[in-house]
C-alpha cells in the first residue's frame, strides 16, 4: 500500500487512469485531471491550500477533505467533470467543498440501529450541476444537520428512485442551517426528493411561473408527533375545526378540516432573500409515505370502509426565528395554533382522498396534496377529515346581498347532497346570537347542482346581517356553513314584497321596508271584483310585516291593490287549502 503526495503540478492527461490506495494528499500542488482521464483512489482524498482541477473523474472510496481555502475547479470542456463516492461503508465531505458532478455508488440502511454507508456531510456542500444516485439501491446524501446547495437545473437531480430508497436524507429535526438549498435559476419544476433518518420520504415538486434573480430555496421536513391543533376561525369564536370559503372554478366552496395529522411532521420550505416576485404551486408527492415500518399521513385517519380526505395547510408567514410567533414557543411545533394563518393556502379545493387500503404511490389518479397559485413561503403542513361521506362538503356558491335596497337575498348551491332534509337559515347582528329566521327544503340525496335562495326582508338599512345555514340530515345530524353578511345602505325606499307563502294553504304576509313612516290601505279583491279583505295600516320607518288571516276565504286566486300616498302597487295570492 501507498499514498500519493503531490507538491508540485501534475496533469493527467486524457486516457490516463492513476490508482491510489490509502490516500490521495495534495499537499499545495496544481492537479489537473484532464478530459477522459480517471484517478482511483481506495481512501481519502484531502485537498490542502491547493487546487484540483476535474475535468474527467475522480472516483474514492473514502471520505473527502478541503482545508486551509483548497479550491476544486472544472473547466468548461470536460466531458465528466464528476466526483464519485464508491464503498458499503459511510463516506464523508469535509470543509465545505464544491463539485461540478457527484454520483454516490454507496448503499445507506440501518445496520443494529444506526445508518452506515451512503455520503455523509461534515460540512456543507456545493454541486453545481448535478446528482446521481444511481448504481446502487438505497444510495443518500445524509445532510448530517448540514447543508446541500444545488446550483442545476431540475434535470441535475439524476435517478432519485424512493422507491428503491435513493433521496437526500435530512435529520427530521429543526436544525438551523439544515437543508436542501437549490438556487432557482429560471420558471419550472423542481422537484425536492428529501426524506429523514426515520425512512420516511418527503418530497415534493415546486413549480414556478414566476421568479427574482439570484434567489434560492431551502427546504427541511421536521418530525413532530403533535403540531398542533385548529384555533378560532372566521365566523365561529369557538370553531374546534378549520374551516374557510374558497373559490372553485369560479364558484364559493365549502370546506372544513377537523384536525392536524399526528404523527408526522411539518414542511419548512424558505427563500433566500425577499418573499416578494415568487408565484408557484406546491405539490407533495403522492408517495410521500414511509419507506419501512413509518406510517404515512394518512394512518391517523384510515378507518375501514371510509375515504379520508387530505389538504395541505400553509401558515402566512416565515418568521426568522420561531420565537416570533407567540404560538410557536421556541422550537415547539406542538403549541401552534392553525387558525387565520391558514387562510393563504392556494387553491382549496385541490383535495386529496384515499381510500383504506389503497396504495397512494401505485395508484396514477392520486396526485399528491397540493396548494397553488401562492406568492410566498413558510411552513406547510397535512390536515384531513374523517368522514364516512368524505369531505369538501358540496356546497357551493354560498353568498348574501342587498336586492334593490329593500331586503337582503341568501343564495347558496349544492354540487351533490346525500340525506338532505333541508336548511334552517340563520341570522344574527352584532352584539347577538344567531336565530332561526327560515326553513328551506332540501333535495334528499342527488349527484345533481340544485340552487337555492332565501329572501330576508325583516332588515333595517345600514345594519350589517350575518347569516349562516344549518343543515340537516333525516337522521337529524346536522352541518354548519361559514358566515356570510350583507347590508342595504340608507335612501329614501319603499318596497313591498309578494305575498309569503304564495301558494298559501292558510295565513299569507306581506314584508315592507320604508325609511319613513307611512299610512297604506289593502282591499283583496276575488276574480268577480269583490272585495274579501280591507285593511288599513301604518308602518314605521324599517321594516314591517303585514299578516293576512285567511280563515274565512275561500281557494281561488285573489288580487290585492296597496295605495300607499300617491302610488299604487299590485300583488296576486293564491290559496289552496285542500
Amino acid at each position: 500500500m501507498y499514498k500519493l503526495y503531490t507538491t508540485l503540478l501534475i496533469t493527467l492527461i486524457a486516457g490516463f487512469s492513476l490508482h491510489a490506495q490509502d490516500e490521495f494528499y495534495n499537499d499545495g500542488a496544481s492537479v489537473t485531471v484532464e478530459d477522459n482521464a480517471e484517478v482511483y483512489v481506495d481512501g481519502n482524498v484531502k485537498n490542502d491550500n491547493a487546487t484540483i482541477t476535474n475535468n474527467g473523474l475522480i472516483e474514492l472510496s473514502g471520505d473527502y477533505h478541503r482545508k486551509n481555502g483548497a479550491t476544486y475547479n472544472w473547466g468548461n470542456s470536460g466531458q465528466k467533470r464528476l466526483i464519485r463516492f464508491k464503498n458499503t461503508t459511510t463516506q464523508s465531505v469535509y470543509g465545505s467543498p464544491s463539485f461540478y458532478k457527484v454520483k454516490v455508488n454507496n448503499p445507506r440502511t440501518v445496520v443494529a440501529g444506526n445508518w452506515i454507508g451512503g455520503l455523509e456531510l461534515q460540512s456543507d456542500l456545493t454541486v453545481a450541476r448535478e446528482i446521481d444516485l444511481s448504481g446502487n439501491t438505497n444510495s443518500k446524501i445524509a445532510t448530517n444537520s448540514n447543508k446541500l446547495i444545488f446550483e442545476g437545473s431540475s434535470a441535475g437531480f439524476a435517478n432519485i428512485d424512493t422507491s428503491n430508497g435513493r433521496y437526500i436524507q435530512l435529520t427530521g429535526n429543526n436544525n438551523a442551517g439544515e437543508g436542501l438549498e437549490w438556487k432557482i435559476n429560471s420558471t419550472g419544476d423542481y422537484r425536492f426528493p428529501i426524506g429523514t433518518e426515520n425512512e420516511r420520504y418527503t418530497g415534493f415538486t415546486l413549480s414556478f411561473s414566476s421568479v427574482p434573480s439570484n434567489e434560492s430555496i431551502t427546504a427541511k421536513f421536521v418530525e413532530k408527533s403533535d403540531i398542533g391543533t385548529f384555533g378560532p376561525t372566521k365566523g365561529f369564536s369557538n370553531n374546534p375545526w378549520f374551516s374557510h370559503i374558497v373559490q372553485c372554478s369560479g364558484d364559493d366552496q365549502w370546506v372544513e378540516l377537523d384536525r392536524m395529522i399526528a404523527d408526522y411532521g411539518v414542511w419548512d420550505i424558505s427563500p433566500s432573500g425577499s418573499n416578494g416576485s415568487w408565484n408557484y404551486d406546491i405539490t407533495i408527492e403522492a408517495n410521500a409515505t414511509a419507506q419501512s415500518s413509518q406510517s404515512d399521513f394518512r394512518g391517523d385517519f384510515q378507518e375501514t370502509g371510509s375515504y379520508s380526505t387530505f389538504k395541505l395547510l400553509k401558515t402566512d408567514e416565515q418568521t426568522s426565528n420561531l420565537d416570533d410567533h407567540d404560538t410557536w414557543n421556541g422550537n415547539n411545533y406542538s403549541s401552534y395554533v392553525w387558525n387565520d394563518d391558514v387562510w393563504n393556502s392556494g387553491d382549496m379545493c385541490e383535495f386529496m382522498t384515499v381510500a383504506q387500503g389503497q396504495t397512494i404511490g401505485g395508484n396514477p389518479s392520486i396526485q399528491g396534496l397540493k396548494a397553488e397559485n401562492l406568492s410566498s413561503f413558510s411552513r406547510f403542513a397535512p390536515a384531513g377529515f374523517q368522514n364516512g361521506s368524505g369531505l369538501p362538503v358540496e356546497l357551493i356558491n354560498l353568498e348574501a346581498h342587498g336586492v334593490d335596497n329593500e331586503y337582503i337575498r341568501v343564495n347558496w348551491a349544492t354540487a351533490t347532497e346525500v340525506n338532505n332534509d333541508g336548511f334552517e337559515v340563520h341570522r344574527r347582528q352584532k352584539g347577538t346570537d344567531f336565530k332561526k329566521i327560515g326553513w328551506v327544503e332540501g333535495n334528499g340525496t342527488t349527484q345533481e347542482k340544485q340552487t337555492y335562495n332565501f329572501d330576508d326582508y325583516n332588515v333595517e338599512h345600514n345594519t350589517v346581517y350575518y347569516y349562516r345555514l344549518k343543515q340537516i340530515d333525516f337522521n337529524g345530524k346536522f352541518e354548519k356553513t361559514q358566515v356570510v353578511t350583507a347590508m342595504i345602505e340608507d335612501g329614501n325606499v319603499f318596497t313591498i314584497s309578494d305575498f309569503i307563502p304564495n301558494p298559501s294553504t292558510e295565513d299569507s304576509k306581506l314584508m315592507v321596508n320604508s325609511s319613513e313612516k307611512k299610512d297604506m290601505k289593502i282591499k283583496l279583491y276575488n276574480t268577480l271584483g269583490q272585495v274579501v279583505s280591507d285593511k288599513e295600516v301604518t308602518i314605521e320607518s324599517g321594516s314591517t310585516t303585514i299578516d293576512f288571516s285567511l280563515d274565512n276565504v275561500a281557494d281561488g286566486t285573489y288580487h290585492a291593490v296597496i295605495s300607499v300616498d300617491n302610488e299604487v302597487f299590485n300583488r296576486k295570492l293564491v290559496i289552496t287549502k285542500d
